[in-house]
């Protein structure tokens, strides 16, 4: 309920006091303490699986972002894979129930389909990474996460304004990460990060 409570904040009715998730000692501790509950793999990345974790696409499992994110899911990597499979099932009805928004195709100009829970599986990856890099010996290395994390909320937030005062008081709240977010950026669904929560603990108990 800790870290659902966290997350709830960015639920508020009005967008414009929304600020940016921050992540406190005790956060931290109890992200990383929940994950590892649920059997979570934090702390035995081999060297490519965590640099994996860097990267900024994240199109499938093997390429990317991929690599590292699988190998957080589990220790046992059929385990993991299981766990895969299933997050794509659940963001993509996630998505759907959050008017996620579909990636559009650089070529055709045109929406692509399956693509609408890339926000989502990006800001998973991303609370995973915070999970990861906010222990050990470079415990700052988290904050570049966060960093992410909090552009595709910025991004999710600048899609449900309505008007232009609401785009500016929303741009002011989350200045402290440079200029606005584009396109480009894989936008979280306003609201939806206490949701990809619940499905990260449903995810876990289905495989264990």
């Amino acid at each position: 309920m800790y870290m659902h409570a966290l997350f709830a904040q960015l639920k508020l009715d009005d967008i414009t006091q929304i600020t940016p998730l921050e992540f406190g000692k005790e956060d931290l501790g109890k992200l990383r303490a929940t994950l590892l509950t649920l059997g979570f793999n934090l702390d035995d990345l081999t060297d490519a699986q965590a640099n994996s974790l860097w990267e900024e696409q994240f199109r499938s499992f093997s390429t990317g972002r991929g690599p590292g994110f699988v190998a957080v899911l589990h220790a046992k990597t059929v385990k993991a894979k299981e766990r895969a499979d299933l997050f794509i099932i659940a963001t993509l009805i996630l998505a759907e129930a959050n008017q996620g928004k579909r990636i559009v195709s650089s070529k055709t100009k045109k929406p692509i389909d399956g693509t609408e829970n890339r926000g989502l599986m990006q800001a998973l990856a991303d609370l995973l990474s915070i999970a990861v890099f906010s222990y050990g010996e470079s415990t700052k290395d988290y904050e570049e996460f966060v960093r992410r994390l909090n552009r595709r909320i910025w991004r999710g937030l600048l899609i449900a304004c309505k008007d232009n005062t609401q785009r500016e008081k929303v741009n002011q709240n989350f200045s402290k990460y440079g200029e606005p977010p584009t396109a480009k950026t894989a936008s979280l669904p306003l609201g939806s990060l206490s949701e990809l929560w619940k499905v990260i603990r449903v995810v876990a108990e289905m495989v264990p």
